[in-house]
């Protein structure tokens, strides 16, 4: 480059993790094959930039059982996400969320089963409408908070 030339580089720091600002539990029908009642969490993740992935790991967050890819293409929009637990086992989990700048909150959760006459009870209906119960969050510090 030559006298008088200039280069202008655009950078984002981002260090803030992204959340779970809600999650829900649904049942659905009765599976004959597996013998059992489907079972759904839906969770929201927003992040101040994008979502990279939403994770569903066991009770003691040392097993990844399943992850989603969160194709993110309107920054700070929150993302939603299905995970189903029919095949799990348990109602104890952990859901981390992570950013493209390697922030995550891991956030400890335990499923409460729907109360009868709810649309979420056997229904089949896809409308999430049971929290989850006992939802803690986790910053990369390491500090839980409760919801």
């Amino acid at each position: 480059m030559g006298e008088g030339s200039a280069i202008s580089i655009t950078a984002t720091v981002d260090n803030t993790a992204p959340t779970l600002p809600g999650a829900y539990y649904r049942e659905g029908q009765y599976n004959l094959i597996l013998g059992k009642t489907e079972r759904y969490i839906t969770v929201n993740a927003i992040d101040n930039e994008y979502v990279a992935a939403v994770m569903l790991l066991n009770k003691t967050g040392t097993a990844v059982l399943q992850r989603t890819a969160v194709n993110q293409t309107v920054r700070g929009e929150q993302q939603t996400v299905e995970f189903d637990l029919t095949q799990e086992i348990g109602n104890e989990f952990q859901l981390a969320v992570a950013d493209y700048a390697g922030n995550t909150s891991v956030y400890e959760i335990e499923i409460k089963q729907p109360s009868s006459g709810s649309s979420g009870s056997g229904s089949g209906t896809e409308t999430p409408d049971e929290p989850v119960t006992t939802f803690y969050g986790m910053n990369t510090v390491g500090q839980w908070y409760r919801f």
